[in-house]
């Protein structure tokens, strides 16, 4: 059986039981703590729980997104984006690193964008995640620097860390 509570040490309620050794527990918000206690029951007898498991902790939140690939599209650029899809990207570029300020949002996985002016560019996103009217955002994705011109670009993955975070 599985339980759940809002606070670490409050009344634990059973949500679920399982055969398996996964469960996934779809009735969470974002951004909200939960705590979750498992025991084992036999099958031929029910009425027969082990001990409590030691506590849980998990806290739902928005993975964040990987940067695939920035191409040259025509007179656009092309960014694919990898990772969980959500109800939305937010793009960031800029021609210093670590660019902060928000230049596109859009909902789909791969996106064109036209660029100001020839020159190298540092590119980055953030996921999202709607629910209840509220935006829940993914910490920075990778960021790829791209050198934009009429004629040949390069684009190059920046080392550097990235903390992916549980969903």
């Amino acid at each position: 059986k599985i339980y759940r509570s809002e606070e670490e040490y409050g009344e634990y309620k059973p949500i679920n039981s399982t055969e398996g050794t996964t469960y996934t527990d779809s009735d969470v918000s974002f951004g909200k703590q939960y705590y979750y206690k498992l025991t084992t029951v036999p099958k031929d007898d029910t009425s027969l729980e082990s001990l409590e498991t030691n506590i849980i902790k998990h806290k739902r939140s928005v993975s964040t997104p990987t940067l695939k690939s920035v191409e040259k599209e025509g007179s656009r650029v092309k960014l694919t984006i990898g990772g969980d899809k959500y109800s939305g990207y937010v793009l960031y570029y800029g021609t210093s690193k670590n660019p902060t300020t928000a230049q596109a949002t859009f909902s789909a996985k791969t996106v064109e964008v036209s660029l100001p002016k020839h020159g190298t560019y540092y590119f980055r996103v953030k996921s999202y995640a709607t629910q209840d009217d509220k935006n829940y955002y993914s910490d920075y994705s990778n960021q790829i620097k791209f050198s934009y011109s009429s004629g040949t670009t390069t684009s190059t993955t920046l080392k550097g860390t990235v903390t992916p975070t549980v969903k």
